[in-house]
């Protein structure tokens, strides 16, 4: 089983909910577990909401999106 706890280089936020109150970080070693994760939580998720933030994504970080968020 992957550790997505396990601090390295490689990292996504992903804002959970249409309220956008629970962040959580998730750590990778390789660009294909992340993207894998990330499949999987769109694919979970189905009309539930989330936005997965990190580089290459439309927000680099969860305080970037909640920010923005704030705003509107």
């Amino acid at each position: 089983m992957i550790d997505y706890t396990k601090k390295s280089e490689l990292k996504i936020e992903v804002v959970w909910g249409m309220d956008n109150n629970d962040t959580s970080e998730y750590y990778f070693d390789n660009e294909k577990e992340m993207t894998a994760f990330v499949d999987g939580i769109n694919e979970a998720v189905g009309w539930h909401d989330c936005v997965v933030c990190g580089d290459g994504y439309e927000y680099s970080s969860a305080e970037e999106y909640l920010k923005e968020m704030d705003d509107e």
